[in-house]
């Protein structure tokens, strides 16, 4: 079994463990020679599934094992993000898998280059001093480039590959809303502080996670609703000139039929652009606390298109910039099931009963998108890694990162629900 890696967006792959890390410690990294998987799949609370294409991370990548060149590591994410933090501001950085006294590690290796000057005795030009030997002198007796070679290692399990096997995506309905969101930063202010009242509204009963609901509703005239409720209590935080970005006729079945179809246009009949109408709002709750870990991934900066499907689904596309001020693409799904019972369909579909709030995120990779929304939608269906359908709009070079949200049934009785959040570089359409 060998693993070995050269490390061409150290960037890209600290925002990565760092925004996993704020969902769960522990990570299952799935390494191949096309793709890499991390997984989060805590005791309870929010699950994680992340696909990235290996240029996404990776500059040249050697993965042999006898698992049909497949390697399954648990890694701890808080050593992995300090290691990468560590190496953002190395010339080149390299991950292998070897072994210390006998026990596997993920050892980082960069190499840093720093200014020192050699012949302290000898004022150099970078010193700020012109020596008027010129620059020669300063190469052979002043300053010069230092190369230092450091190396960290993460302690890391192998796992066998019988223990990390068959989960899938499941499907979503078309969305009733579709809306740009202000920053998540913004909206994870406004959600902590009404979590906060929730818990203390209920603070003389045991807190659980329909005491700590919000309410989440849009329209499409611009307007954002943020709510929690309780027998003592009824506050709510409205956006108003938000954003409804158009859906492509070319991306929709049907095409100008299809969009006249549209669940979303049926709802630019109903409600105002004020908000005050009672029309026109498609919501779903969310347990406060999953969101506020959700949120927390705002620190990617970017915009979010947020789909609802009313009382049963949420969908957020994201866009995020790199380095150079660009669109990077970053797509992210983020399932939510009412309960831990999974049922499996002949479908390739899974849903979820009960009245839980636990939360799934599940990354695809550049060749990879969720089928839930007609928004992005192509013609060009393929398997993903987890067995369940999918379609793809974005081109094959596009880097991805996780991020993540939450959704939940607004009913309170168990019944069949499924969620999903998608988040990538939107077409055209919507710039």
């Amino acid at each position: 079994m060998r693993f070995k890696a050269s490390i061409q967006n150290v960037t890209t792959f600290t925002k990565l463990t760092a925004s996993l890390n704020s969902l769960g410690p522990l990570a299952w990294v799935k390494l191949g020679e096309e793709q890499v998987c991390f997984t989060i799949i805590p005791e309870q609370g929010t699950q994680v599934w992340a696909v990235l294409s290996i240029d996404s991370i990776f500059e040249t990548i050697s993965v042999q094992s006898a698992a049909n060149n497949i390697i399954n590591l648990e890694v701890p994410l808080t050593s992995l993000n300090r290691a990468l933090k560590s190496a953002l501001n190395a010339t080149s950085a390299q991950m292998r898998l070897t072994k210390k006294d006998n026990m596997p590690v993920l050892a980082l290796t960069m190499v840093t280059t720093t200014s020192s000057n050699t012949y302290n005795g000898i004022p150099t030009a970078a010193t700020g001093f012109d020596s008027h030997f010129g620059a020669s002198f300063d190469n052979d007796f002043g300053a010069s480039n230092r190369e230092t070679i450091v190396t960290q290692e993460i302690p890391v399990r192998v796992l066998a590959p019988d223990t990390v096997a068959g989960l899938h995506e499941p499907r979503c309905r078309e969305p009733d809303v579709h809306i740009i969101l202000p920053p998540l930063i913004q909206l994870k202010a406004i959600s902590d502080r009404f979590t906060k009242l929730a818990l203390a509204e209920s603070k003389g009963s045991l807190a659980t996670s329909a005491n700590t609901r919000l309410e989440i509703a849009a329209n499409m005239h611009g307007c954002l609703k943020m709510s929690v409720r309780s027998d003592a209590m009824n506050i709510s935080s409205i956006w108003t000139d938000l954003t409804n970005p158009e859906l492509d006729p070319g991306q929709v079945a049907g095409g100008e039929n299809g969009i006249a179809d549209h669940p979303s246009s049926r709802m630019k009949l109903l409600g105002s652009a004020d908000g005050r109408s009672e029309e026109g709002w498609a919501a779903v709750r969310i347990d406060g606390r999953d969101w506020g870990k959700v949120m927390s991934v705002g620190r990617l900066g970017g915009r979010v298109i947020a789909c609802f499907c009313h009382e049963h689904a949420l969908i957020l596309y994201v866009y995020l910039t790199n380095d150079t001020g660009d669109d990077e693409s970053v797509l992210t799904g983020v399932y939510t099931y009412n309960g831990t019972q999974i049922h499996e369909e002949a479908s390739d579909t899974i849903y979820a009963s009960s009245i839980g709030a636990d939360v799934l995120v599940h990354l695809a990779s550049s060749s990879r998108s969720l089928n839930c929304s007609p928004i992005f939608k192509t013609a060009k269906i393929r398997e993903n890694g987890y067995g369940s359908r999918v379609s793809s709009v974005l081109p094959a070079k596009s880097n991805f990162l996780v991020v993540a949200a939450s959704h939940s049934s607004v009913s309170s009785p168990p019944r069949l629900c499924h969620a999903t959040i998608t988040i990538f570089r939107a077409p055209e359409t919507f710039h």
